[in-house]
């Protein structure tokens, strides 16, 4: 793949296809894309990850498998990435254990690829 695949993503269009049915299969399409990109282009791809994450108030219909996938994502990446900003996810993803999808006793997975994702890119 090549880095023209990540410059056309947004944002808004990784959180459309984390909310479709092949959404795992697009995050590790993501993973794959990264694994073959230049370090601009995957600094890129981090800080459209960061910007898609969805927080509260907004879209509540989305949020909770938006932010799951990204997690997951996150989690599946290499350890220790950053944005085009030299920002890592983590603060971006901490903020989710505050959310009320995190905190629902029900969320288990939820919970889990959050976890996950933070101990991933915090062992760098």
């Amino acid at each position: 793949m090549s880095d023209t695949e990540i410059n056309s993503l947004t944002s808004g269009s990784i959180r459309d296809l984390f909310f479709g049915d092949t959404r795992r299969e697009f995050a590790e399409h993501l993973v794959f894309l990264y694994g073959g990109a230049s370090k601009t282009e995957q600094k890129s791809l981090i800080s459209k990850l960061n910007g898609a994450i969805i927080l509260l108030p907004e879209d509540t219909e989305q949020r909770y498998r938006v932010n799951l996938y990204i997690a997951l994502t996150f989690y599946l990446l290499s350890t220790g990435v950053t944005d085009k900003n030299d920002q890592s996810p983590l603060e971006v993803l901490k903020n989710l254990r505050k959310s009320e999808e995190y905190k629902k006793p029900t969320n288990t997975t939820f919970r889990q690829n959050i976890d996950h994702a933070i101990a991933k890119q915090s062992s760098s």
